[in-house]
């Protein structure tokens, strides 16, 4: 085989990333969109010493899984890989991900995952948008990146992110237009406005703007906010954030507020919440009331518990656990979130939680050094997984039962192996939620439970 051959293929398995996989001998072939059942002229266009990559020149024959994808910049833009696929099938490919990782990379055999659950309409349900806005040779583009690159497209609509977040991002479009307001160049660090970020509430009822610049002011910003609040009555805070640094980090770490109030305000499990522009707050509401009342179900907490919630963010899992144990103590690293957290356990009359700023695996040992010590273990790490140092720790405390939230399946199946080698711990359910749909990520929820003869 060579790069640039031909090859008729049939795709007989997906990755996590929702690429088809064929083989060729024991060789293994990714071919993007492609799906599971379709027969493929391929052209050979990467090749390793064991797998290789190939690109899709003719549909021979289609899977009875392939539809025509629904946005129009589908082929262009890297944010959906999932798009041109029917989505029950979307849905047991993510279930399929999740079981592969956790026999794979975690060595477990016969975990009963459950069927994902998914949404009855898994369109425009994103409530924060980001849209990056780059220099071109001729003019600028505001969308989203193309696949594989740092160079975005010009999108007028998006089938996933609210429609309100993508017409603020053409208003703003045009508005650059007019005053010859420059783009971001990433490779020259040049121009000004790097990003569109657009949060909202489920119901568009109120809406945040932040306009991510390289530098340290915004010309014509009096302008902007007007032209903005009123065609979008629904902007209740329109911000500045200061990003001068060669990064790929969207935000920096100043941010002025131009006009309205400081948050969003939105409810999770009837509990409310004041999100900032820092905040970390899942973006798919519906998703995310399904999966907390699935995580607080499988934590069986009892009024008598002490129940430690890390990675806690602004505290939405923490205030929604609090209704059902004894105290929740919430630990996040970053101390704006801790403000937040405690700010929202204020605003929903909540008294028996604790919050701490710090790294989880710094804070839970001294809490666990100060006999403090948890009956109930829930994490939320970020992609990274959990560092083994606080498995160990969590180990040590022995609580009853682990519920382990995840958007990563390869590092929850790392972690959770490495909390079931002490022999003490079993995986007892295992949830895939879709959160982000059509799209090749899954979040997934795990029990784990402390086995009778060790307690």
């Amino acid at each position: 085989m060579k790069k640039g051959n031909l090859v008729n293929v049939t795709i007989t398995a997906s990755d996590s990333e929702g690429r088809g996989i064929c083989r060729i001998g024991n060789f293994a072939v990714f071919v993007d969109e492609s799906v599971i059942g379709d027969e493929l002229l391929i052209e050979l266009t990467k090749l390793n010493k064991t797998y290789g990559f190939g690109k899709i020149i003719n549909i021979l024959t289609p899977s009875p899984h392939r539809k025509a994808p629904n946005c129009p910049s589908f082929k262009a833009c890297g944010a959906c890989q999932l798009m041109h696929i029917d989505y029950d099938f979307q849905l047991s490919m993510k279930r399929q991900v999740v079981k592969d990782a956790l026999s794979k990379i975690g060595g477990f055999s016969n975990i009963e995952v459950e069927k994902t659950i998914g949404m009855e309409k898994p369109f425009f349900y994103r409530n924060k948008s980001q849209f990056p806005v780059c220099a071109k040779k001729d003019g600028f583009a505001i969308g989203f990146y193309q696949k594989n690159s740092h160079i975005a497209i010009n999108m007028e609509s998006c089938d996933v992110s609210s429609p309100i977040a993508m017409q603020i991002a053409n208003a703003i479009r045009i508005f650059m237009q007019t005053h010859h307001l420059k783009a971001y160049n990433e490779t020259t660090h040049t121009g000004l406005v790097r990003h569109v970020f657009v949060r909202n509430t489920t119901d568009e009822n109120e809406v945040m703007v932040v306009l991510v610049i390289n530098g340290k002011s915004l010309p014509q910003s009096e302008e902007l906010v007007k032209l903005l609040t009123e065609r979008f009555p629904q902007i209740v805070s329109i911000y500045q954030n200061i990003n001068t640094k060669k990064t790929n980090l969207i935000m920096g770490y100043e941010n002025r507020l131009l006009y309205g109030k400081a948050y969003l305000s939105d409810t999770i499990l009837g509990k409310t919440f004041h999100i900032s522009p820092v905040s970390f707050y899942q973006i798919n509401h519906e998703q995310t009331e399904k999966l907390y009342a699935k995580a607080i179900s499988l934590a069986q907490i009892s009024k008598n518990d002490t129940v430690f919630d890390l990675y806690c963010g602004i505290g939405t899992i923490t205030l929604c656990l609090a209704d059902y144990a004894k105290q929740v103590i919430g630990v996040e690293y970053v101390p704006e979130a801790i403000e937040n957290a405690k700010e929202n356990a204020k605003l929903n009359h909540i008294d028996n939680v604790s919050f701490y700023a710090g790294a989880a695996e710094e804070i839970v040992p001294k809490l666990a050094k100060e006999s403090v010590k948890a009956d109930i273990v829930v994490l939320d790490p970020p992609r990274k997984g959990a560092e083994a140092s606080l498995l160990q720790t969590i180990l040590d405390m022995k609580p009853k039962r682990i519920v382990y939230v995840s958007c990563n399946p390869a590092t929850l199946a790392r972690d959770c192996k490495i909390l079931a080698e002490s022999g003490e711990y079993e995986i007892k359910a295992v949830q895939p939620f879709d959160m982000f749909c059509q799209t090749s990520h899954v979040e997934t929820v795990v029990l784990m439970e402390r086995q009778h003869n060790h307690m």
